[in-house]
């Protein structure tokens, strides 16, 4: 027989588990941590299964008040996050209490301990996973409940420490708890699609994990996004309608850059404007177009301040206050966002409109000098641009010229250069694409058209389950964009195909898991007032469809709305008729489960004046009766009618020797 400290126990150490597993998928907290404090909890176990004695309750507390203090030290000088130092104090908070569980109120608080664990995942976390930890933790809370309910009630009626009815553990019990916490998370749904939207949540600003985006600042160097090239750290998912491959996505734009002094590329043309949002919600950044591309783009939480958009943004929809935009398109925040950003951008399926004036800035070339540089530059233009009369001729010949005679590498050789771009041009004549941008750019100028560096990402890996592209850190990518006087500003890209194909080879489960992932943070964590509304239209409108199906079905006409709504009454009318059969059967009395030996004993405490009143339990009419043979019967009758099984022989053949013993004192 189990007794229910081995029952609490259980309950107890799987619902440990869950916070532990809530806090492995915090996005700050190592597995190095986790293994530890993982280890802890098990040694607990095996010193609660084993051992003689509790430990003496003020260890506990100094322990508790030691951890607070490192909670506060972690906060203030290691992690800066209030959501990582509180996920760790928790955990470790957790593995201290689990040597401590004396008393029901010690479970009560390991249980709050993982609740707030739970939370504080909820807060960092996008993972699917979390919906199982919410399930499981809703299934262990209530089987925890029923348990200590049982305990407490045993232990008011028998007065001993019992040992748990054996249908705790059985499969009937189980699949209750399952069906009502499959029940409870449904009406939570339920309420999570209807309550009202607020503006803007604790959730959405998360602490997680910034992706460091060294390549979109105010200065890149020709080598920055070299290391970038080898990192497979997602950036953001692009969600696109109708775009299925990169024949139309092409780029993602950043950061334009205009001025290089030999040795990096900055932005000197740093006036901006603020952009607020309009009367329709939305920040107008770019002239309206009739074709326009519409995506969805969720962005990792980074350390830059860039919005990332296909070039010619017109349109952006996303949580911001304002937006800061450039004279070249380059659309900022106010700060790094440091959480996941979600934002909607429409973009000219066209050439980057003429601003009407070319700053001079995208002339400059006084990077060359008047040595001999400069005079390499101006020979292989005369070979680039022979017969070549247009700036878009010139342009596309430039741009051909360095994707055929140059090779790709991404640990290009050092040469005897003056500069990164004299370097790669006539010595090395290998690189990446910032060095194929940077020498298009210079030739550009020396070719006498205005052109500038740009730096953002390629659209990646297209995700089939999902239809959207993953964008990671390898996909970082430079591009050059010239001044086209018929066309304006017009993107080129003169680096090799072997730099711009997508990487492939992730797993079809990969895939299928990060498509969850999207899902979940789509639906659940950026859920909307915006999102509820097309919800509740998308019922409206599929309830009016089934309606209209339904008058066709039957010939149309009043006579059809009719016959759908008497045939709705007759369901209603039914369901009811059903529920109110049930409630008049479970009025009625049942087949006696009463024990014999106790129906022998209430036969004859009635015969002699002694009748349990209406309300009154068998355990107080018992006591009112104040005999002790009375007492033993009726526990031993409780023990088989409320604890749900059968006496043993021995027991049974004690209460019927209790009954006969009560008979003979009750015997005139």
């Amino acid at each position: 027989m189990m007794y229910f400290y081995t029952y609490a126990l259980i309950v107890t150490y799987f619902m440990a588990s869950l916070g532990l597993f809530s806090a492995s998928l915090v996005e700050t907290i190592e597995t190095p941590f986790i293994a530890s404090v993982g280890t802890a909890v098990f040694i607990s176990l095996i010193f609660n299964i084993k051992r003689k004695k509790p430990l003496p309750s003020y260890l506990w507390t100094i322990a508790a008040v030691v951890v607070l203090l490192l909670f506060v030290l972690d906060y203030l000088s290691a992690s800066s996050s209030i959501i990582t130092s509180a996920a760790r104090f928790l955990a470790i908070l957790l593995a201290l209490k689990l040597f401590d569980v004396n008393r029901e109120r010690d479970y009560i608080v390991v249980y709050s301990i993982v609740f707030f664990q739970i939370l504080a995942c909820a807060a960092s976390t996008v993972s699917p996973l979390f919906f199982l930890i919410l399930f499981l933790f809703t299934a262990g809370s209530i089987w925890a409940m029923i348990i200590y309910n049982l305990r407490k009630d045993l232990q008011e009626g028998l007065r001993v420490n019992p040992a748990g009815p054996p249908v705790v553990f059985g499969m009937p019990f189980f699949v209750t708890v399952m069906a009502t916490s499959a029940v409870s998370l449904i009406i939570t749904l339920m309420l999570f699609l209807i309550l009202p939207r607020t503006g803007a949540g604790l959730f959405d600003f998360k602490t997680l994990n910034s992706v460091k985006l060294t390549g979109f600042s105010e200065r890149v160097a020709p080598g920055v996004l070299g290391p970038l090239k080898k990192d497979p750290t997602v950036v953001m998912r692009v969600q696109t309608k109708g775009v299925k491959d990169a024949s139309r996505l092409r780029h993602l734009r950043g950061v334009s850059l205009d001025r290089f002094d030999g040795a990096a590329w900055t932005r000197s043309i740093k006036e901006s404007v603020v952009v607020r949002r309009g009367p329709s919600g939305s920040f107008a950044v770019g002239r309206p177009a009739p074709s326009m591309m519409e995506l969805e783009i969720m962005l990792e939480p980074t350390d830059s301040d860039v919005i990332f958009a296909p070039p010619n943004p017109v349109r952006l929809e996303g949580k911001f206050s304002n937006i800061w935009l450039d004279p070249s398109g380059g659309m900022r925040l106010p700060a790094a966002p440091f959480y996941r950003v979600d934002y909607r951008v429409w973009s000219s399926a066209s050439t980057a409109p003429d601003n009407g004036r070319v700053r001079g800035e995208y002339l400059d070339t006084s990077f060359m000098g008047a040595g001999p540089f400069a005079r390499r530059i101006t020979a292989l233009l005369k070979v680039i641009l022979k017969d070549k009369e247009t700036d878009m001729e010139k342009a596309r010949s430039i741009e051909a010229y360095l994707k055929t005679r140059y090779s790709y590498s991404l640990e290009p050789k050092k040469g005897d250069g003056v500069n990164p771009v004299d370097d790669f041009l006539f010595y090395s004549k290998e690189g990446y694409c910032e060095h194929y941008a940077s020498a298009m750019a210079a030739l550009l100028r020396g070719a006498g058209i205005p052109s500038r560096v740009v730096t953002g990402f390629l659209p990646g890996e297209w995700n089939g389950y999902g239809n959207y592209f993953i964008v990671r850190e390898q996909d970082a990518h430079s591009w050059v964009e010239a001044y086209m006087k018929s066309s304006g500003w017009t993107t080129f890209d003169p680096t090799p195909e072997a730099g711009v194909a997508p990487v492939r080879g992730t797993s079809a489960l990969a895939l299928y898991m990060d498509f969850l992932r999207l899902r979940w943070n789509r639906h659940i964590i950026h859920f909307s007032l915006s999102d509820q509304r097309r919800l509740a239209h998308g019922v409206e409108d599929g309830s009016y469809r089934l309606y209209t199906r339904l008058r066709s079905a039957a010939g149309g006409g009043r006579a059809a709305g009719a016959m759908a709504l008497n045939a709705a009454a007759l369901a209603i009318a039914a369901f009811l008729a059903m529920v109110l059969v049930k409630s008049l059967m479970r009025g009625r009395p049942r087949q006696s489960k009463t024990p014999k030996f106790y129906e022998e004993m209430v036969r004859l405490l009635k015969k002699k004046g002694l009748s349990r009143m209406p309300g009154e339990t068998p355990l107080e009419f018992a006591m009112r009766t104040g005999n002790p043979l009375v007492m033993e019967v009726t526990v031993f009758f409780q023990a088989e009618r409320y604890g749900l099984r059968t006496l043993s022989g021995y027991d049974l053949v004690r209460a019927k020797m209790t009954v006969e013993a009560l008979k003979k004192g009750l015997s005139p």
